[in-house]
């Protein structure tokens, strides 16, 4: 999808030290209490834990790079629509945030 993410990712992932844990639990620490906030404050459905939506987001977010294997090969035509690609997975995103509650038949 978009290679600037990926590479973030990557970084990420480089610049983190086995040693350096304390500060690594910080900065996911941060990023659960950014999504319990926007929780509490209605704007993100409860349905799933902070961290089940990071997880969740991060998955969706680099399925179709280079490096994963699942989405390029479950659904190859989605690298030939990058746009609409990046649609249905900002859709996904969408509705895992909104949780149940988002939910309406």
């Amino acid at each position: 999808m978009h290679p600037d993410l990926f590479r973030l990712m990557a970084w990420y992932g480089l610049e983190q030290k086995a040693v350096n844990l304390t500060e690594r639990a910080s900065v996911q620490q941060k990023k659960i209490n950014e999504v319990l906030n926007a929780q509490s404050a209605g704007l993100v459905g409860t349905t799933f834990t902070p961290g089940f939506l990071l997880t969740a987001i991060m998955a969706l977010a680099t399925a179709w790079t280079a490096t994963n294997p699942f989405g390029p090969s479950y659904d190859p035509d989605a690298l030939k629509m990058p746009s609409e690609t990046k649609k249905t997975i900002a859709k996904a995103v969408s509705l895992i945030t909104k949780g149940e509650e988002g939910i309406t038949n």
